[in-house]
């Protein structure tokens, strides 16, 4: 099963309160009918039993968050921490990923880095090819190769330094040495 982006702000919603939430307060709060939350839950549930993890429903009381313990839930946000991007994040990380390859990426990479579709994953790309232009830079699609970013050298470390400067939580998806790698190349750029 696919995990979608609601479900990390539905639970952690449901983590902070005491008691039982009304679906009517959860339906305003994620803009949904109340049907469809209590249809979402039924599939979260689904997903979350592995993690012995429950989300109760009980009628005229309302739906609260069943943990054992709360090791589980911090088990499932680790676990499932790629699929909580959002869009935006989405293309922060293909951005952030091209700028630091030295060869081309494909959409096979990309796909299983972010768990994403093929419709999805190009989509992103054209936001991501318009985004570039308006930096002087472009998307080069590099054929059975992959993607890398193209233009003027000035233009892509000054492009990484705004985007580095900007995007700072982008960093939280790379490992350590890439970290150490991106803050030297800022350095060096800056100075």
């Amino acid at each position: 099963m696919v995990v979608e982006a609601n479900i990390f702000n539905f639970i952690k919603y449901l983590e902070k309160q005491e008691g039982y939430v009304t679906s009517d307060s959860l339906s305003r709060l994620f803009h949904l009918s109340p049907k469809t939350v209590l249809n979402r839950i039924d599939q979260y549930n689904e997903l979350l039993k592995s993690y012995d993890i429950y989300i109760s429903k009980l009628p005229r009381k309302g739906i609260k968050l069943e943990l054992n313990n709360e090791e589980n839930i911090n088990t499932f946000f680790e676990d499932n921490y790629v699929y909580f991007m959002t869009p935006d994040q989405r293309r922060d990380y293909i951005i952030m990923k091209l700028l630091m390859s030295s060869c081309p990426i494909s959409n096979d990479e990309f796909q299983d880095e972010l768990f994403v579709s093929y419709s999805t994953l190009q989509n992103d790309l054209v936001y991501v090819r318009d985004l570039l232009k308006k930096n002087n830079l472009y998307l080069s699609n590099i054929r059975k190769k992959g993607y890398e970013i193209k233009g003027e050298e000035k233009n892509i470390r000054q492009y990484f330094s705004q985007f580095v400067s900007k995007k700072t939580e982008i960093m939280s998806f790379f490992s350590i040495d890439s970290e150490i790698r991106i803050k030297k190349d800022l350095f060096y750029i800056i100075n």
